[in-house]
């Protein structure tokens, strides 16, 4: 999707806290509105996407623009794939929330390194040799897909509830191949099948539908 020519710089201490740090790239100028401010998560009021709403009426849900877009799926995205979206979003909460039960405080300050290193990371992540060209942040990957395995491997053998369609091994064994085998990556796989015309050969696959 788009991404800002600046890198913004949003606080997380609380809900006022988040809308002043957007007010302010509004009212520099740096942006026109809310709708453009391209992150990688943004919290979103129901209805219109506009600042005036999202402080009145709060936020109702919250919109992941870093999902594993694939064009061979008719709807644009794998059901596999929401599945680990799902999953991670399950492991990082319960991450969090153990933190706060232990330290009974959690928040991200504004403009420090680690959110910052996020965002360029998540920029450079669109590259197709992502992986291989950063070795420190495959293997931090890799262990992220290894805890996530011992994670749900204790509630499965507890009888927690988790979705029925839900192959946990199979998903984060498709995602950890993902991570090691180029060819099982979205983006490699169309481009070997399109080469450099994917919108000519795309559109001679449409007309014959």
């Amino acid at each position: 999707g788009y991404w800002n020519l600046f890198l913004p710089k949003l606080s997380y201490t609380d809900f006022d806290h988040y809308l002043n740090s957007i007010a302010r790239y509004i009212k520099d100028g740096s942006i026109s509105s809310i709708q453009e401010l391209y992150y990688p998560i943004r919290l979103k009021p129901a209805g219109e996407n506009s600042f005036e709403n999202l402080r009145k009426n709060g936020v109702n849900h919250i919109e992941l623009r870093m999902l594993d877009l694939n064009p061979m799926c008719c709807a644009g995205v794998a059901r596999k794939d929401l599945a680990f979206i799902h999953l991670l979003i399950a492991y990082r909460t319960a991450q969090l929330l153990h933190l706060w039960e232990n330290t009974k405080s959690y928040s991200v300050q504004e403009g420090k390194g680690p959110e910052r290193e996020r965002l360029l990371v998540h920029r450079q992540a669109s590259r197709l040799h992502f992986w291989e060209e950063n070795p420190d942040y495959k293997n931090c990957a890799l262990r992220q897909i290894d805890d996530m395995k011992q994670f749900f491997s204790f509630y499965e053998k507890k009888g927690m509830e988790i979705p029925e369609n839900y192959k946990v091994s199979e998903i984060l064994e498709l995602e950890e191949q993902k991570i090691l085998m180029p060819e099982k990556r979205y983006a490699n796989q169309i481009r070997k099948k399109y080469q450099s015309d994917y919108i000519g050969v795309r559109m001679d696959e449409i007309r014959m539908l």
